[in-house]
């Protein structure tokens, strides 16, 4: 239990480094990428920075710490987001089928079991007193 315990805090601390190296590559592309000017979001045929008046601030909104700040944001949401959306999306819908096919099994089940019944409780009652041991009696 130790080993597994181990195995999950290493590939914690793997993907929280690697999620914050990520999310640092990603913020400070995307500033040097808007500080340049070689590309803008356009919404609804307006440049963003028309719409949403971020100005010269938004360097020192994206700084160190709040690059930081926003990796580790990110990755936390991926490490709790992607596995919760695996489950929802995946073993939620598998969950349903095995419990309708399951019930599809029971079903015909106990329908062979009322259609054998009638046959099989005779059989079962000759078997049984087939293999009965007699019972020992005591002299007396």
């Amino acid at each position: 239990m130790l080993k597994f315990f181990r195995w999950v805090c290493g590939t914690v601390l793997v993907l929280l480094v690697a999620s914050l190296a990520l999310g640092g590559w990603i913020l400070s592309s995307a500033n040097d990428g808007l500080q340049a000017g070689s590309w803008q979001v356009v919404v609804d045929g307006e440049p963003l920075a028309d719409v949403v008046l971020w100005g010269d601030s938004l360097g020192d909104s994206l700084s160190d710490a709040g690059g930081v700040l926003a990796a580790l944001l990110t990755g936390l949401l991926a490490l709790i987001l992607v596995p919760l959306v695996l489950l929802v999306g995946v073993g939620v819908p598998l969950l349903v089928v095995l419990v309708v096919l399951a019930a599809v099994v029971l079903g015909l089940v106990g329908g062979a079991l009322l259609m054998v019944a009638p046959i099989a409780v005779p059989v079962l009652l000759i078997v049984w007193l087939a293999r009965r041991q007699p019972t020992p009696t005591v002299a007396r």
